[in-house]
This record gives C-alpha cells, sequence and structure tokens, in this order.
C-alpha cells in the first residue's frame, strides 16, 4: 500500500526497496525524486502543448445514422465531433459509415467518436462544462404529443421557469430538447463563442424549441438575481440577428424562428 500514491499509480521503484544499506536507500531516493521533477516537467510542457494544439469540439445530439456528421468530420479534420444517438442500431451505421467513408477516399477520419447515449445524461454527466465549441441538432424527432402545437401551451412555456416555478417542466411536452436538456447543452458550450445550431422543417415544433429557450432564459435570468452566480455560457436573444438568406418568421417571446438555408449561416457546419 505504501508504494501507491496518490493518484493511484504504483510506484515500482519503491516496490522493490528490499534489503538496502542506508547509502543504497538514500542514493535510490535522491534517483526517484530528480526522475520525478523532470518526469512532472515533461508532463507540463506536454500539457500545456495539448491545450494550445486542442482542435474544437463540435457535438450533435439525436445523430441518427451519422451521414452528416461523418461528412463534417471528413469535411474539417481541424475540429473533432461527436455522435450522440440514443438507439443503438444507429450508433452502430454511425461508426459502418465512418469505416466505409474512410476506405472510400482511401483516408482515415480520427477526429469522430461515436457514442450511444442519452443526450440530457451525456451532457451532464460526460462532458465538462465550457469546453464545446458547438452543438448541433439536425432535423429532431417532435413529440408525439399533440399539446406542443396549441398556442396556449407554447406561451405557458415560454413564460415559465421564473421564481417557484423554476423547476417546473410539467407543462412541456417529452422530447428531446426540452429545457432540462437545453440547460445542460448551455452550459457545456464555451464561453461568449459557444453556439447551439438546430434546424427543423417543422414550423410548430419550431416554435416550441423557442418557448423552451424563453422558459430557460427565465430560468437563468432568476437564478443570477437570486444567487449573484455567473454562469458558463447563458441564453442572449439580443445576440441573434437576420442574416442574409434569413428572415424571421416568427418569434416566442424574445426568442425568433428564423427560415433559410443553414449553409449560408454557417458555412463551416452545414454543407450541401
Amino acid at each position: 500500500l505504501h508504494s501507491i500514491q496518490n493518484n493511484g499509480i504504483v510506484n515500482f521503484l519503491r516496490l522493490f526497496e528490499v534489503n538496502e544499506d542506508d547509502n543504497s536507500a538514500q542514493s535510490l531516493r535522491e534517483k526517484r525524486s530528480a526522475s520525478t521533477q523532470a518526469t512532472t516537467t515533461k508532463k507540463t510542457k506536454q500539457s500545456e502543448c495539448q491545450k494550445k494544439a486542442s482542435p474544437p469540439i463540435d457535438i450533435e445530439l439525436g445523430a441518427g445514422n451519422g451521414d452528416w456528421i461523418v461528412r463534417q468530420a471528413q469535411s474539417n479534420p481541424h475540429r473533432n465531433f461527436i455522435a450522440v444517438e440514443l438507439r443503438a442500431d444507429r450508433v452502430a451505421r454511425t461508426f459502418c459509415n465512418m469505416v466505409f467513408a474512410a476506405a472510400s477516399s482511401s483516408s482515415t477520419i480520427d477526429n469522430l467518436c461515436c457514442v450511444g447515449a442519452e443526450s440530457r445524461s451525456f451532457l451532464r454527466d460526460r462532458v465538462k462544462n465550457g469546453t464545446i465549441s458547438r452543438i448541433f441538432v439536425n432535423h429532431p424527432e417532435p413529440p408525439t404529443q399533440t399539446m406542443g402545437s396549441h398556442d396556449d401551451i407554447i406561451a405557458a412555456i415560454a413564460a415559465s421557469g421564473k421564481g417557484n416555478d423554476a423547476d417546473n417542466s410539467h407543462e412541456e411536452p417529452a422530447h428531446m430538447l426540452a429545457s432540462n436538456t437545453l440547460e445542460e447543452a448551455i452550459a457545456c458550450l464555451e464561453e461568449q463563442t459557444g453556439r447551439i445550431i438546430i434546424v427543423t422543417d417543422n414550423r410548430w415544433y419550431g416554435r416550441l424549441i423557442c418557448a423552451t429557450f424563453a422558459k430557460v432564459a427565465n430560468k437563468q435570468r432568476d437564478q443570477n438575481v437570486t444567487t449573484k452566480t455567473k454562469h458558463t455560457c447563458v441564453v442572449r436573444a439580443d445576440k441573434l440577428s437576420t442574416k442574409d438568406g434569413f428572415q424571421l418568421v416568427d418569434s416566442v417571446g424574445e426568442f425568433g424562428l428564423y427560415e433559410g438555408t443553414p449553409s449560408v449561416l454557417f458555412q463551416d457546419g452545414h454543407r450541401p
């Protein structure tokens, strides 16, 4: 036990310290001390280099069969990608698509990781806060319940998240992008520069997502006032702006729903 260091690594030099006289033991301790210092210095320098050279990380939630994210990984070798999908068969297809895409182009794809997990738990338990550059959600599955399509329900969701209602989510239909998932996603994003990019062709679901973002923003503002804490990344509707090729077609609370071609705005994220 005395040979196990604080980090759980076995100190093999000490394991073999047997039948030594005082001089040899002292010499061995001095050598071990010098070796430890040299190793620590080397690891520190390597850590600094890795930190400087670390490429940005993008995540796709609900990656499906991985068609989109495999293309992104091939087209952007300077970035790292994580495909998150709940269904095991789709995770396997994503992995197969990655292998076949690499083989067909006589190259390797070493910047894509396939993960089988539920989105919220993965973001909460496996991703460090403030480390993700972009989170993509491409054509997420709308909730099977029709309650989310009613204007009064959408308005109620957009107005919730304040005060005693901050943890109340009973009025939300069940879907991947519920407010508790969005909160975890926002916390994972890089401060100031992190982005969540959601693309859907379902108009009412787009309005529901806007309402859910409004709820998260309400909750964040309320927490900032009561606890004086600073979030790693916060929802800021005032940072949204109309871009060439996009037009505002609807709004829920302070959040607008824009219509257009994603590749026009996110040229490095949504290529045809």
